[in-house]
């Protein structure tokens, strides 16, 4: 039989240790990466765009983790329908909201002692912060960590 002698074999490829950190980065990004809600709008075509009229918020509002939203494709079912509507395209938050994350607590705010910039910290991805500079449109992220998820945090919110 001909048909047995003709297969062909792709060959193997290894997970290399570039392949676990190219997963790593996105997964932080996934799970961290948030920016204030109005510091980008959604264009008709669907374009996310930098909103140009953001000003900031103010150290109120920057300081409560209800007004940060994160900065990815919408995972809930809720803003995904907002967004397929069109009615995006008129609101600010119109990505995932940051303070409905799992576990609760999640996140650590703190003002600093100056009063004018607010960073926001991932206790899920410990490393990883959020700021924003209130009153301006100076916002953004980094991470600083060793690229090891915090697992045990459900438990050690569970107490509270």
């Amino acid at each position: 039989d001909d048909n047995d002698d003709f297969v062909i074999k792709v060959p193997q490829k290894n997970f290399t240790e570039l392949d676990r950190l190219a997963f790593v980065v996105r997964a932080i990004d996934i799970d961290c990466a948030a920016l204030p809600i109005g510091a980008v709008k959604l264009s008709p075509t669907h374009e996310l765009r930098y909103n140009d009229t953001f000003k900031g918020l103010t150290i109120e509002e920057a300081a409560k983790i209800e007004n940060y939203q994160h900065f990815r494709d919408p995972i809930s079912e809720e803003k995904r329908e907002y967004i397929a509507r069109g009615d995006a395209s008129f609101k600010y938050d119109f990505l995932d909201p940051v303070a409905k994350d799992s576990p609760n607590g999640s996140w650590a705010v703190h003002t600093d002692s100056s009063k004018t910039c607010v960073t926001v910290r991932s206790l899920l991805w410990p490393g990883f912060v959020n700021y924003h500079r209130a009153n301006s449109s100076v916002f953004g992220f980094c991470y600083f960590g060793d690229g090891i998820k915090n697992s045990d945090l459900p438990f050690l919110l569970s107490g509270q």
